[in-house]
């Protein structure tokens, strides 16, 4: 067999494995509303939990999603609006993703996403919260962190990734990645500003190159 086979029959693999991941994912989710239309009782707490869980997941990476994210953020920052406490975001992005996804396919996309949110999840404490707010940005949120403080997370971050070659697949292909750093109340008071913002400082860091974190 070519490379060429090769590469195609592995990138056919990966993507029948997202596809079973997805099925698996829906075929949960049916199983649990069959069963309370059977009217055995309620869902238990443990399968509601479950379901609950399902939904509020990316299924790539099993960060959270954008909609669940957003909730969570939005209740860190009424807590920090009543107790006066700060509360920053970052949202971070592989430089050039357009590129690789138009030259290598979305499966490398869902690759890099997969090894980027696993770096992100070793680098934030466990009362952080990460989510896949897009397919091309991933985005944490750190209660009672000051901006200053997520700019030196977000530039540790950056530094894991351009350390570790993301993919093993293509060893002599480096990648970047970018962060937009905000901040509570400086930057805005509601959770959806923080975020809009966080796109935006993140737009300019990668228009100046990428390899960076902005934050002002």
């Amino acid at each position: 067999m070519n490379e060429k086979f090769l590469r195609d029959k592995d990138a056919q693999d990966k993507f029948n494995q997202l596809v079973n991941s997805l099925k698996e994912s829906r075929d949960k989710i049916k199983q649990l509303q069959y069963k309370s239309m059977q009217g055995k009782a309620e869902l238990a707490e443990a399968d509601l939990y479950e379901l609950e869980n399902i939904a509020a997941r990316d299924p790539s990476t099993n960060l959270l999603n954008y909609k669940a994210f957003v909730k969570r953020l939005d209740y860190e920052v009424k807590r920090s609006k009543r107790y006066r406490r700060p509360v920053s975001l970052i949202v971070i992005s592989i430089d050039n993703i357009d590129n690789v996804a138009k030259n290598s396919g979305i499966n490398m996309v869902e690759d890099l996403y997969r090894e980027l949110a696993h770096i992100l999840e070793k680098q934030i404490r466990d009362i952080d919260v990460a989510a896949r707010i897009r397919y091309d940005r991933l985005a944490v949120f750190l209660p009672e962190t000051y901006g200053s403080r997520a700019k030196v997370v977000a530039q540790r971050i950056i530094n894991k990734v351009n350390q570790k070659k993301l993919l093993e697949s293509v060893p002599n292909q480096a990648f970047t990645a970018s962060c937009g750093v905000t901040a509570f109340p400086s930057h805005s008071r509601e959770a959806d500003g923080l975020v809009a913002q966080g796109i935006v400082y993140l737009n300019i860091a990668q228009k100046n190159g990428g390899n960076q974190v902005m934050y002002e």
